[in-house]
């Protein structure tokens, strides 16, 4: 399978990414860590938001 990966690029702070503690506390503890914001896509249930998880 091949496609384009398009990459943005934009200041985050706590303010507008409620979610920066927890992926910093991953990323401070070695657990492996990804993120990913779905602009657009053919299936709308691609871009729904996960599932709040706890660290």
């Amino acid at each position: 399978m091949r496609g384009i990966i398009d990459v943005f690029v934009e200041a985050v702070s706590r303010d507008s990414f409620p979610g920066l503690d927890g992926l910093a506390a991953d990323v401070q503890a070695g657990r492996p860590v990804a993120l990913a914001t779905v602009l657009e896509h053919p299936d709308p249930g691609v871009a729904r938001p996960p599932a709040h998880r706890a660290s």
